[in-house]
Protein backbone atom coordinates (compact mmCIF):
# COMPACT_ATOMS: atom_id res chain seq x y z
CA UNK A 1 0.00 0.00 0.00
CA UNK A 2 1.08 3.56 -0.67
CA UNK A 3 0.87 4.37 3.07
CA UNK A 4 3.93 2.24 3.72
CA UNK A 5 6.13 4.71 1.86
CA UNK A 6 6.11 6.80 5.07
CA UNK A 7 7.73 3.85 6.87
CA UNK A 8 10.40 3.63 4.16
CA UNK A 9 11.05 7.37 4.51
CA UNK A 10 11.48 6.97 8.27
CA UNK A 11 14.21 4.40 7.66
CA UNK A 12 15.78 6.56 4.98
CA UNK A 13 16.06 9.72 7.12
CA UNK A 14 16.97 7.99 10.37
CA UNK A 15 16.19 8.32 14.07
CA UNK A 16 15.99 12.11 14.01
CA UNK A 17 12.74 11.89 12.03
CA UNK A 18 9.20 10.66 12.65
CA UNK A 19 7.19 10.53 9.44
CA UNK A 20 3.51 9.58 9.16
CA UNK A 21 1.17 8.96 6.27
CA UNK A 22 -0.94 12.10 5.87
CA UNK A 23 -2.18 13.35 9.27
CA UNK A 24 -2.20 10.08 11.21
CA UNK A 25 0.01 11.66 13.91
CA UNK A 26 -3.28 12.92 15.38
CA UNK A 27 -3.84 9.38 16.64
CA UNK A 28 -0.79 9.58 18.94
CA UNK A 29 -1.40 10.66 22.54
CA UNK A 30 0.22 13.77 24.06
CA UNK A 31 2.55 11.84 26.36
CA UNK A 32 4.29 10.30 23.35
CA UNK A 33 4.49 13.61 21.51
CA UNK A 34 6.51 15.05 24.42
CA UNK A 35 9.27 12.63 23.44
CA UNK A 36 9.56 14.36 20.04
CA UNK A 37 11.00 17.64 21.27
CA UNK A 38 14.26 17.16 19.39
CA UNK A 39 12.89 15.26 16.37
CA UNK A 40 11.62 16.31 12.96
CA UNK A 41 7.94 15.40 12.67
CA UNK A 42 6.67 14.92 9.10
CA UNK A 43 3.84 13.59 6.98
CA UNK A 44 3.83 12.08 3.49
CA UNK A 45 0.90 13.32 1.38
CA UNK A 46 0.09 11.79 -2.04
CA UNK A 47 -1.25 14.67 -4.14
CA UNK A 48 -2.82 12.42 -6.76
CA UNK A 49 -3.89 8.81 -6.58
CA UNK A 50 -3.12 7.77 -10.13
CA UNK A 51 0.05 5.92 -9.17
CA UNK A 52 -1.68 3.69 -6.62
CA UNK A 53 -1.45 -0.04 -7.34
CA UNK A 54 -5.19 -0.50 -7.76
CA UNK A 55 -6.79 -2.55 -10.49
CA UNK A 56 -8.17 -0.26 -13.18
CA UNK A 57 -5.61 2.52 -12.72
CA UNK A 58 -3.50 2.96 -15.82
CA UNK A 59 -1.19 5.94 -15.20
CA UNK A 60 2.45 5.39 -14.37
CA UNK A 61 3.15 8.11 -11.81
CA UNK A 62 1.75 10.74 -9.47
CA UNK A 63 2.83 13.67 -7.35
CA UNK A 64 3.36 13.75 -3.58
CA UNK A 65 4.75 16.09 -0.96
CA UNK A 66 6.68 15.46 2.25
CA UNK A 67 5.85 18.11 4.86
CA UNK A 68 8.14 18.34 7.89
CA UNK A 69 8.43 20.42 11.05
CA UNK A 70 11.98 20.78 12.41
CA UNK A 71 12.81 22.10 15.94
CA UNK A 72 14.07 25.65 15.51
CA UNK A 73 15.02 26.97 18.98
CA UNK A 74 18.56 25.61 18.65
CA UNK A 75 19.78 27.21 15.41
CA UNK A 76 22.82 24.97 15.15
CA UNK A 77 20.57 21.94 15.54
CA UNK A 78 18.20 23.32 12.89
CA UNK A 79 21.06 23.77 10.39
CA UNK A 80 22.24 20.25 11.17
CA UNK A 81 18.79 18.88 10.36
CA UNK A 82 18.60 20.94 7.15
CA UNK A 83 21.93 19.49 6.10
CA UNK A 84 20.76 15.96 6.94
CA UNK A 85 17.59 16.38 4.85
CA UNK A 86 19.47 17.83 1.87
CA UNK A 87 22.12 15.11 2.08
CA UNK A 88 19.43 12.41 1.94
CA UNK A 89 17.87 14.08 -1.10
CA UNK A 90 21.21 14.48 -2.90
CA UNK A 91 22.36 10.92 -2.26
CA UNK A 92 19.04 9.11 -2.79
CA UNK A 93 17.38 10.84 -5.72
CA UNK A 94 15.78 8.12 -7.77
CA UNK A 95 15.73 5.75 -4.81
CA UNK A 96 13.79 2.55 -5.37
CA UNK A 97 11.54 1.94 -2.38
CA UNK A 98 10.09 -1.52 -1.92
CA UNK A 99 6.61 -1.53 -0.45
CA UNK A 100 5.15 -4.96 0.22
CA UNK A 101 5.07 -6.54 -3.29
CA UNK A 102 5.29 -3.25 -5.14
CA UNK A 103 8.17 -0.98 -6.04
CA UNK A 104 8.09 2.79 -6.21
CA UNK A 105 10.72 5.16 -7.45
CA UNK A 106 10.84 8.42 -5.46
CA UNK A 107 12.27 11.39 -7.36
CA UNK A 108 12.88 14.16 -4.84
CA UNK A 109 12.44 17.85 -5.55
CA UNK A 110 14.06 20.72 -3.63
CA UNK A 111 13.90 21.27 0.12
CA UNK A 112 12.24 24.59 0.87
CA UNK A 113 10.95 26.43 3.97
CA UNK A 114 7.16 26.58 3.68
CA UNK A 115 6.08 29.12 6.29
CA UNK A 116 6.82 30.80 9.58
CA UNK A 117 7.99 29.13 12.76
CA UNK A 118 5.05 27.65 14.67
CA UNK A 119 4.59 25.81 17.94
CA UNK A 120 3.79 22.16 17.28
CA UNK A 121 3.82 19.41 19.92
CA UNK A 122 5.01 22.00 22.45
CA UNK A 123 8.15 23.08 20.53
CA UNK A 124 8.88 25.88 18.08
CA UNK A 125 9.33 24.28 14.67
CA UNK A 126 10.26 25.47 11.18
CA UNK A 127 8.00 24.03 8.43
CA UNK A 128 9.64 22.51 5.34
CA UNK A 129 8.30 20.84 2.21
CA UNK A 130 9.81 18.51 -0.39
CA UNK A 131 7.90 17.83 -3.60
CA UNK A 132 8.43 14.43 -5.16
CA UNK A 133 7.28 12.27 -8.01
CA UNK A 134 6.26 8.73 -7.09
CA UNK A 135 6.71 6.35 -10.00
CA UNK A 136 5.18 2.91 -10.05
CA UNK A 137 8.10 0.71 -11.04
CA UNK A 138 6.95 -2.89 -11.10
CA UNK A 139 5.07 -5.59 -9.30
CA UNK A 140 1.54 -4.72 -10.37
CA UNK A 141 -0.61 -5.27 -13.39
CA UNK A 142 -0.97 -2.01 -15.22
CA UNK A 143 -3.99 -1.13 -17.27
CA UNK A 144 -7.60 -2.05 -16.76
CA UNK A 145 -7.70 -5.68 -15.64
CA UNK A 146 -6.37 -6.76 -19.04
CA UNK A 147 -3.52 -9.14 -19.85
CA UNK A 148 -1.54 -9.86 -22.99
CA UNK A 149 0.23 -13.11 -23.76
CA UNK A 150 2.72 -13.62 -26.59
CA UNK A 151 3.15 -17.26 -27.60
CA UNK A 152 1.57 -18.21 -24.29
CA UNK A 153 3.98 -16.12 -22.20
CA UNK A 154 2.54 -13.18 -20.30
CA UNK A 155 3.97 -9.80 -21.29
CA UNK A 156 4.91 -8.35 -17.90
CA UNK A 157 5.18 -4.69 -17.02
CA UNK A 158 2.47 -3.77 -19.49
CA UNK A 159 0.00 -0.93 -19.52
CA UNK A 160 -2.92 -0.96 -21.92
CA UNK A 161 -3.58 2.75 -21.88
CA UNK A 162 -3.38 2.68 -25.67
CA UNK A 163 -5.02 -0.55 -26.76
CA UNK A 164 -7.26 -0.68 -29.80
CA UNK A 165 -10.39 -2.76 -29.76
CA UNK A 166 -12.34 -0.92 -32.45
CA UNK A 167 -12.65 -2.68 -35.77
CA UNK A 168 -11.64 0.35 -37.82
CA UNK A 169 -8.21 0.84 -36.34
CA UNK A 170 -6.22 0.47 -39.56
CA UNK A 171 -7.80 2.36 -42.50
CA UNK A 172 -6.57 1.12 -45.85
CA UNK A 173 -4.92 3.65 -48.14
CA UNK A 174 -6.27 2.40 -51.48
CA UNK A 175 -9.93 2.16 -50.53
CA UNK A 176 -12.30 2.80 -53.42
CA UNK A 177 -14.33 5.96 -52.95
CA UNK A 178 -17.58 4.09 -52.89
CA UNK A 179 -16.94 0.51 -51.87
CA UNK A 180 -14.42 -1.11 -49.54
CA UNK A 181 -13.93 -4.74 -50.27
CA UNK A 182 -10.99 -5.84 -48.20
CA UNK A 183 -9.90 -8.96 -46.41
CA UNK A 184 -11.29 -8.65 -42.89
CA UNK A 185 -10.40 -4.96 -42.96
CA UNK A 186 -13.06 -4.09 -40.43
CA UNK A 187 -13.48 -7.18 -38.36
CA UNK A 188 -9.94 -8.26 -37.50
CA UNK A 189 -7.94 -7.01 -34.60
CA UNK A 190 -4.87 -4.85 -34.08
CA UNK A 191 -3.32 -4.36 -30.65
CA UNK A 192 -1.26 -1.29 -29.78
CA UNK A 193 0.14 -1.17 -26.25
CA UNK A 194 2.93 0.26 -24.13
CA UNK A 195 5.04 -1.37 -21.46
CA UNK A 196 8.18 -1.18 -19.38
CA UNK A 197 11.10 -3.00 -20.98
CA UNK A 198 11.96 -5.69 -18.49
CA UNK A 199 14.75 -8.21 -18.62
CA UNK A 200 12.86 -11.36 -19.43
CA UNK A 201 12.78 -13.72 -22.40
CA UNK A 202 9.71 -12.38 -24.16
CA UNK A 203 10.97 -8.78 -24.21
CA UNK A 204 14.31 -9.92 -25.61
CA UNK A 205 12.51 -11.87 -28.37
CA UNK A 206 10.49 -8.82 -29.34
CA UNK A 207 13.54 -6.55 -29.31
CA UNK A 208 15.47 -9.01 -31.46
CA UNK A 209 12.56 -9.29 -33.92
CA UNK A 210 12.36 -5.50 -34.20
CA UNK A 211 16.11 -4.99 -34.66
CA UNK A 212 16.57 -7.66 -37.32
CA UNK A 213 13.12 -7.33 -38.95
CA UNK A 214 12.46 -11.03 -38.63
CA UNK A 215 8.69 -10.72 -39.21
CA UNK A 216 8.23 -13.65 -36.87
CA UNK A 217 4.64 -14.80 -36.34
CA UNK A 218 3.27 -14.66 -32.79
CA UNK A 219 0.15 -15.99 -31.15
CA UNK A 220 -1.30 -12.94 -29.40
CA UNK A 221 -3.87 -13.36 -26.62
CA UNK A 222 -5.68 -10.35 -25.21
CA UNK A 223 -7.91 -10.98 -22.18
CA UNK A 224 -10.24 -8.60 -20.42
CA UNK A 225 -13.32 -9.06 -18.27
CA UNK A 226 -13.27 -12.82 -18.83
CA UNK A 227 -13.20 -12.54 -22.65
CA UNK A 228 -10.09 -13.60 -24.57
CA UNK A 229 -9.33 -12.63 -28.16
CA UNK A 230 -6.65 -14.68 -29.92
CA UNK A 231 -5.04 -14.04 -33.29
CA UNK A 232 -1.85 -14.83 -35.21
CA UNK A 233 0.13 -11.64 -35.67
CA UNK A 234 3.44 -10.11 -36.60
CA UNK A 235 5.15 -7.33 -34.68
CA UNK A 236 4.54 -4.40 -36.98
CA UNK A 237 6.11 -1.78 -34.71
CA UNK A 238 8.51 -1.78 -31.78
CA UNK A 239 9.73 1.64 -30.69
CA UNK A 240 11.28 2.82 -27.46
CA UNK A 241 9.16 5.91 -26.94
CA UNK A 242 10.16 7.58 -23.68
CA UNK A 243 11.56 7.02 -20.22
CA UNK A 244 9.71 7.14 -16.93
CA UNK A 245 12.23 7.48 -14.15
CA UNK A 246 14.92 4.91 -14.89
CA UNK A 247 12.56 2.71 -16.91
CA UNK A 248 12.51 2.64 -20.70
CA UNK A 249 9.04 2.38 -22.22
CA UNK A 250 8.32 0.67 -25.55
CA UNK A 251 5.32 0.87 -27.85
CA UNK A 252 4.24 -2.39 -29.51
CA UNK A 253 1.82 -2.82 -32.40
CA UNK A 254 0.70 -6.31 -33.43
CA UNK A 255 -1.33 -6.88 -36.61
CA UNK A 256 -2.93 -10.12 -37.89
CA UNK A 257 -0.98 -12.24 -40.37
CA UNK A 258 -4.04 -13.89 -41.91
CA UNK A 259 -7.56 -12.57 -42.33
CA UNK A 260 -10.39 -14.52 -40.81
CA UNK A 261 -13.12 -13.47 -43.23
CA UNK A 262 -14.02 -11.07 -45.99
CA UNK A 263 -16.41 -8.16 -45.71
CA UNK A 264 -17.75 -5.62 -48.16
CA UNK A 265 -18.94 -2.25 -46.97
CA UNK A 266 -20.67 0.12 -49.37
CA UNK A 267 -21.15 3.83 -48.76
CA UNK A 268 -23.56 6.11 -50.61
CA UNK A 269 -22.59 9.77 -50.97
CA UNK A 270 -26.29 10.63 -51.39
CA UNK A 271 -25.62 13.28 -54.03
CA UNK A 272 -22.38 14.55 -52.45
CA UNK A 273 -18.74 13.75 -53.07
CA UNK A 274 -16.19 11.69 -51.18
CA UNK A 275 -12.84 12.60 -49.66
CA UNK A 276 -10.52 10.05 -48.15
CA UNK A 277 -7.96 10.71 -45.46
CA UNK A 278 -5.08 8.63 -44.28
CA UNK A 279 -3.28 11.23 -42.18
CA UNK A 280 -3.05 12.34 -38.57
CA UNK A 281 -1.97 15.69 -37.13
CA UNK A 282 0.48 16.57 -34.36
CA UNK A 283 -0.14 19.91 -32.67
CA UNK A 284 1.49 21.68 -29.74
CA UNK A 285 -0.31 23.58 -26.95
CA UNK A 286 1.50 26.14 -24.75
CA UNK A 287 -0.77 25.15 -21.80
CA UNK A 288 -0.54 28.52 -20.07
CA UNK A 289 2.64 29.70 -21.76
CA UNK A 290 3.15 32.03 -24.70
CA UNK A 291 4.56 31.61 -28.18
CA UNK A 292 3.69 29.20 -30.95
CA UNK A 293 4.97 25.90 -32.26
CA UNK A 294 4.01 24.45 -35.63
CA UNK A 295 5.19 21.14 -36.99
CA UNK A 296 5.69 21.94 -40.66
CA UNK A 297 5.62 18.23 -41.49
CA UNK A 298 2.13 17.73 -40.05
CA UNK A 299 -0.14 16.11 -41.16
CA UNK A 300 1.62 12.75 -41.25
CA UNK A 301 0.59 9.51 -42.87
CA UNK A 302 -0.68 6.97 -40.36
CA UNK A 303 2.19 4.75 -39.25
CA UNK A 304 4.87 7.38 -39.86
CA UNK A 305 7.51 8.17 -37.27
CA UNK A 306 7.12 11.62 -35.73
CA UNK A 307 10.00 13.42 -34.02
CA UNK A 308 8.88 15.61 -31.13
CA UNK A 309 10.01 19.22 -31.66
CA UNK A 310 12.22 21.07 -29.21
CA UNK A 311 10.24 23.47 -27.06
CA UNK A 312 9.78 27.09 -28.20
CA UNK A 313 7.12 28.13 -25.65
CA UNK A 314 7.95 30.38 -22.69
CA UNK A 315 6.13 31.12 -19.44
CA UNK A 316 7.14 33.84 -17.02
CA UNK A 317 8.23 32.44 -13.66
CA UNK A 318 8.29 28.85 -14.90
CA UNK A 319 10.69 26.43 -16.54
CA UNK A 320 9.71 23.99 -19.27
CA UNK A 321 9.32 20.38 -18.03
CA UNK A 322 8.55 18.47 -21.24
CA UNK A 323 5.41 17.65 -23.20
CA UNK A 324 2.49 15.46 -22.17
CA UNK A 325 -0.58 14.12 -23.92
CA UNK A 326 -2.73 15.55 -21.10
CA UNK A 327 -2.82 19.19 -19.90
CA UNK A 328 -2.51 18.07 -16.26
CA UNK A 329 0.57 15.96 -16.99
CA UNK A 330 -1.14 12.66 -16.20
CA UNK A 331 -0.87 11.32 -19.76
CA UNK A 332 2.28 10.15 -21.57
CA UNK A 333 5.35 12.37 -21.23
CA UNK A 334 7.73 13.20 -24.08
CA UNK A 335 10.82 15.33 -24.60
CA UNK A 336 12.15 17.10 -27.67
CA UNK A 337 13.79 14.60 -29.99
CA UNK A 338 11.66 11.65 -28.89
CA UNK A 339 10.26 9.60 -31.78
CA UNK A 340 6.65 8.38 -31.65
CA UNK A 341 4.40 6.57 -34.08
CA UNK A 342 0.88 7.86 -33.42
CA UNK A 343 -2.08 6.10 -35.02
CA UNK A 344 -4.40 9.01 -34.27
CA UNK A 345 -4.05 12.77 -34.11
CA UNK A 346 -2.33 13.95 -30.96
CA UNK A 347 -2.06 17.23 -29.03
CA UNK A 348 1.13 17.70 -26.97
CA UNK A 349 0.73 20.03 -23.99
CA UNK A 350 3.72 21.92 -22.57
CA UNK A 351 4.37 21.12 -18.90
CA UNK A 352 5.68 23.77 -16.52
CA UNK A 353 7.45 23.78 -13.16
CA UNK A 354 7.69 26.87 -11.00
CA UNK A 355 11.10 28.47 -11.49
CA UNK A 356 13.39 28.45 -8.46
CA UNK A 357 15.68 31.44 -7.88
CA UNK A 358 18.49 32.15 -5.41
CA UNK A 359 20.10 35.26 -3.91
CA UNK A 360 23.86 35.54 -3.49
CA UNK A 361 25.94 38.25 -1.85
CA UNK A 362 29.29 39.47 -3.24
CA UNK A 363 31.86 41.34 -1.12
CA UNK A 364 32.85 43.31 -4.27
CA UNK A 365 36.49 43.87 -3.28
CA UNK A 366 35.89 43.74 0.46
CA UNK A 367 36.91 41.10 2.95
CA UNK A 368 35.24 39.28 5.80
CA UNK A 369 32.07 37.28 6.17
CA UNK A 370 29.08 38.09 4.00
CA UNK A 371 25.43 37.00 4.36
CA UNK A 372 24.40 33.54 3.15
CA UNK A 373 20.88 33.02 1.86
CA UNK A 374 19.98 29.33 1.32
CA UNK A 375 16.33 30.02 0.54
CA UNK A 376 14.99 28.95 -2.85
CA UNK A 377 12.46 31.49 -4.10
CA UNK A 378 9.71 31.27 -6.68
CA UNK A 379 9.03 34.12 -9.08
CA UNK A 380 7.36 37.04 -7.28
CA UNK A 381 8.46 36.00 -3.79
CA UNK A 382 9.56 38.90 -1.58
CA UNK A 383 13.24 38.78 -0.58
CA UNK A 384 14.38 40.55 2.58
CA UNK A 385 17.94 41.79 2.06
CA UNK A 386 20.39 40.77 4.80
CA UNK A 387 22.65 43.40 6.40
CA UNK A 388 24.60 41.19 8.78
CA UNK A 389 27.30 40.18 8.63
CA UNK A 390 28.81 42.84 6.35
CA UNK A 391 32.23 42.89 4.63
CA UNK A 392 34.88 45.55 5.26
CA UNK A 393 37.17 47.45 2.93
CA UNK A 394 40.18 49.49 4.05
CA UNK A 395 39.54 53.22 3.76
CA UNK A 396 35.83 52.72 3.09
CA UNK A 397 32.62 52.27 5.01
CA UNK A 398 29.98 49.72 4.00
CA UNK A 399 26.99 51.59 2.54
CA UNK A 400 24.62 48.85 1.40
CA UNK A 401 23.93 46.42 -1.45
CA UNK A 402 23.30 47.02 -5.15
CA UNK A 403 22.36 45.01 -8.22
CA UNK A 404 25.49 46.28 -10.03
CA UNK A 405 29.09 45.91 -8.90
CA UNK A 406 29.90 49.41 -10.27
CA UNK A 407 26.95 51.24 -8.77
CA UNK A 408 27.84 54.55 -7.11
CA UNK A 409 25.01 54.31 -4.59
CA UNK A 410 23.38 51.23 -3.08
CA UNK A 411 19.92 50.00 -4.04
CA UNK A 412 19.35 48.64 -0.54
CA UNK A 413 20.35 50.15 2.82
CA UNK A 414 19.65 49.13 6.39
CA UNK A 415 17.60 52.32 6.98
CA UNK A 416 16.08 52.46 3.48
CA UNK A 417 14.76 49.94 0.99
CA UNK A 418 15.25 46.40 2.35
CA UNK A 419 13.08 44.13 0.18
CA UNK A 420 12.46 43.28 -3.48
CA UNK A 421 10.34 40.88 -5.54
CA UNK A 422 12.58 38.28 -7.16
CA UNK A 423 12.19 37.32 -10.82
CA UNK A 424 15.61 35.80 -11.61
CA UNK A 425 18.75 34.53 -9.91
CA UNK A 426 20.15 37.62 -8.18
CA UNK A 427 23.60 38.70 -6.99
CA UNK A 428 23.82 41.70 -4.64
CA UNK A 429 27.16 43.55 -4.57
CA UNK A 430 28.55 45.40 -1.56
CA UNK A 431 28.80 49.18 -2.11
CA UNK A 432 31.26 51.26 -0.09
CA UNK A 433 31.62 54.98 0.67
CA UNK A 434 35.12 56.43 1.01
CA UNK A 435 36.16 57.86 4.36
CA UNK A 436 36.80 61.69 4.31
CA UNK A 437 39.86 63.06 6.12
CA UNK A 438 39.43 66.57 7.63
CA UNK A 439 42.59 68.50 8.70
CA UNK A 440 42.51 71.61 10.95
CA UNK A 441 45.25 74.33 10.65
CA UNK A 442 45.97 76.68 13.66
CA UNK A 443 46.96 79.41 11.14
CA UNK A 444 49.81 80.84 13.27
CA UNK A 445 48.09 80.19 16.59
CA UNK A 446 48.48 77.32 18.98
CA UNK A 447 46.29 74.48 20.12
CA UNK A 448 45.03 74.02 23.65
CA UNK A 449 44.21 70.46 24.63
CA UNK A 450 40.92 70.20 26.46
Amino acid sequence: MIENISLELNQLFGNDFIIFFENKSDLIDDSEKKLWADKVVGAFYPMSGTFLPIDGISAFSGQAVLRMLAPSENKARLRELEYKIQSVIDSNNGLIVSVVNYKYQLVFGNLRPSGNVEITFGVERQPYEIDMTVILASGVQFGSAATVKIDGEKLNGLTLTNYDTDNSVEPKLDINKYTMSNTAQYNTYMLSCQGFIQDDDIWRKLQNDAIFELDKSYLVEYSKNGITKTFDAILRKYSETNKIGEFQVATLIFVPTEPSEYVTITFDANGGSWETTNTITVTYDSNGGTGSMVDVNSPYEIGSDVTILDNEFVRSGYVFAGFNTSPDGMGISYSGGDVITPIASVVLYAQWSAAVYTVQYNANGGIGTIPLDLTEYNSGNIVTVKFAPTPTKEGYAFAGWAYSAVASTPDFTADGITTFAISANTTLYAIYSEYITITFDANGGSWTEI
